[in-house]
């Protein structure tokens, strides 16, 4: 029941940007593509990446942004061993390949809608008929995959929607029809990641991606002001639903280099890079073209 996302050579220089910011991750979304800690971690939050979520009071073509310098250079994180790359001491399931710290999530992505259901909704403790694995916390064993799951059912003391969840009906092991607590509206995406799509604004519950937008399922900003909220210079702009930069002196507030390209923070040289956090225990951040 894993669900991974694929971390590439760009997920490496976006897990550096990402901690370096240390917001947007998880509020691009009503719920955002999950993963395992390593791909979480290297979640977007480079802001003003291209993706066209939810209206803007900002045009990032008219952002007064630089071009300057390398085209396409950021400042990303360089490895030269697979010591580089781990985080703390711990060993995220990278390792450098070509100068980067790189994973691979081995094909281990979601499969089906329902596989992401139960993810979300933290049918993870296995159960078996009889076994009374459940019944500690109060909750049912259904079947999933072939096996069973604890699952939380609603009652007196527990409504599903109080917590965001739905009334589901399932099979519990014993093939009986039971109502759990679910996120049915869970989706395994064409990415093989999963995600729960926003249908309306009150789906979105962070102040500076506050704003659903229906076609895409995406939460995203409308202005200025929900960006302000993040306190971060590099993501103080509002680009085309993504808090990004608006000009190079966010960057260089923000240390996540000297040049602004429509929203997001790059760098005309290594030395642009020389105040950007490394997140990772080795190696070094450089300005590295895309």
């Amino acid at each position: 029941m894993n669900c991974l996302q694929r971390i590439s050579f760009t997920s490496s220089f976006l897990f550096t940007a990402s901690l370096a910011l240390g917001a947007c991750s998880g509020d691009d979304s009503g719920e955002t593509e999950t993963s395992t800690t390593a791909s979480t971690m290297t979640a977007s939050t480079t802001a003003g990446t291209g993706t066209d979520t939810a209206g803007t009071d900002t045009d990032p073509s008219e952002t007064g942004t630089t071009t300057g310098g390398l085209d396409g250079a950021f400042c990303a994180h360089q490895c030269s061993a697979d010591a580089d790359c781990l985080v703390g001491g711990s060993d995220i399931g990278l390792t450098c390949k070509d100068s980067f710290c790189t994973g691979d999530g081995g094909g281990d992505t979601c499969a089906d809608d329902f596989e992401c259901v139960a993810l979300f909704s933290g049918w993870m403790t296995p159960c078996t008929a009889g076994g009374g694995e459940c019944d500690a916390m109060a909750m049912v064993c259904i079947k999933y995959d072939g096996e069973g799951r604890c699952a939380l059912p609603p009652s007196d003391f527990v409504m599903c929607d109080a917590f965001g969840f739905d009334d589901l009906e399932v099979e519990d092991i014993d093939g009986a029809m039971v109502t759990v607590c679910a996120k049915s509206a869970a989706e395994c995406g064409a990415n093989g990641a999963c995600s729960v799509p926003c249908k309306a604004d009150t789906d979105c519950t962070s102040g500076a991606y506050p704003v659903c937008d229906t076609n895409t399922g995406i939460c995203g900003c409308a202005t200025d002001d929900h960006c302000a909220t993040l306190g971060l210079a590099q993501a103080s702009t509002c680009n085309a639903g993504l808090c990004g930069c608006g000009a190079d002196a966010d960057c260089v507030s923000g240390k996540a280099g000297d040049l602004c390209m429509s929203g997001s923070c790059g760098c005309s040289a290594d030395a642009a890079c020389a105040d950007v956090a490394n997140s990772f225990d080795g190696g070094m951040i450089s300005c590295v073209s895309f």
